[in-house]
């Protein structure tokens, strides 16, 4: 995995984030990363759908505190052999971005990590993209799924960014301006 750069529009600004892990802490980590960041087109079809909401989990997110009771989950033995486990999430290493992109796809209840009967309704479109959820579907059906997230993100005490696009037509996901009137996508 290769560091990266990711375009938000915020009400300040375009804001760039490198996404970049430091070489000592990764130069002898023989794993891999694996999350589905797919190309730009893959998130083009829900243009068709009537309206979107946009959220943003927090950047400060990656220093969330890990419950006790899912702790052993984050176990691993040192050079010593001496067995830790993580009290926080990890953050510049190689899994910081897939454990961020777990943790905000089961928030936005996608139904590639969550049981379907906490997953989103058929009727809406989620995507997520590491800390970035659109949802995609009718103006009503979108803000309503849009307030589950935001009950699920309240649940785990998970920080939502302030700027989001409820039931909009036209936003800024992933550095590109979409538009649901029929004239489509613009850059």
């Amino acid at each position: 995995m290769m560091p990266f750069l990711v375009v938000e529009e915020k009400a300040t600004g375009l804001r760039r984030r490198w996404i970049a892990w430091p070489r000592d802490k990764n130069s002898d980590d023989p794993y891999e990363a694996n999350f589905p960041l797919l190309h730009i087109s893959h998130y083009l079809l829900p243009v068709m759908a009537e309206a979107a909401s946009c959220l943003d989990v927090k950047a400060s997110f990656f220093q969330v505190s890990l419950p006790r009771e899912t702790r052993h989950l984050f176990r691993c033995r040192v050079e010593d052999g001496t067995l830790v486990e993580l009290t926080r999430l990890p953050m510049g290493y190689k899994v910081s971005p897939e454990i961020l992109q777990i943790i905000t796809s089961a928030i936005a209840g996608a139904t590639t990590v969550v049981h379907r009967l906490w997953a989103a309704p058929p009727l809406v479109r989620i995507v997520v993209w590491i800390g970035n959820i659109r949802i995609a579907g009718s103006k009503s059906g979108a803000t309503l799924w849009e307030a589950q997230v935001l009950r699920n993100a309240d649940s785990c005490h998970a920080s939502m960014g302030e700027d989001r696009e409820s039931g909009a037509t036209q936003y800024t996901f992933l550095g590109v301006q979409f538009d649901h009137t029929p004239d489509g996508i613009s850059e």
